[in-house]
């Protein structure tokens, strides 16, 4: 319901299969350890948010983000001992606004395989909002491999004196 999980769910696997666009929530959130497997499944305008420990996100996946439609991670993980696996991500972003295609925060033991990650930031260095490929903060642990990730970053200064620079 409003796109979290309901916590009477008496099976441990979930399947996505087909396409997920023009929903009324444009997330879903995974918050109890699940096997979740991806049939090729779509998912247009709609993220991904892991609260929970122990979660499998497998299979194929392809996720198609208009940044002036949702803004924020992609996908979010925010639980320990996450694997993600072979996940296509196409995010365009718009201006002056957090985004990232994955953000791994405060969560330790994650893996993340063959993830492809198309990424077009659109932001022009207005403090305050990051923008990146993949964001990793306060985690130990981060295993990325496998992966291919095309990063389109706006041309503007940068000011090296500030607290550090992020990279993509």
């Amino acid at each position: 319901e409003d796109g979290f999980m309901f916590s009477d769910i008496p099976f441990d696997n979930l399947v996505f299969d087909g396409e997920f666009e023009d929903l009324e929530v444009y997330k879903i959130v995974i918050s109890e350890s699940k096997q979740i497997e991806s049939n090729y499944a779509d998912f247009n305008d709609v993220v991904i948010v892991i609260d929970a420990d122990d979660v499998s996100f497998t299979g194929r996946s392809y996720f198609t983000v208009d940044g002036n439609a949702v803004s924020g991670p992609v996908i979010a993980i925010y639980g320990d001992n996450v694997t993600v696996e072979n996940v296509n991500i196409d995010y365009s972003t718009a201006k002056d606004t957090e985004a990232y295609g994955i953000l791994i925060y405060e969560a330790d033991g994650v893996s993340v395989d063959n993830a492809r990650i198309d990424f077009e930031s659109n932001s022009v260095g207005t403090p305050g909002y990051t923008q990146h490929a993949i964001q990793i903060h306060s985690s130990s642990n981060v295993n990325i491999t496998k992966g291919t990730i095309n990063s389109k970053l706006p041309a503007c200064d940068v000011d090296f004196a500030s607290q550090g620079i992020d990279q993509d």
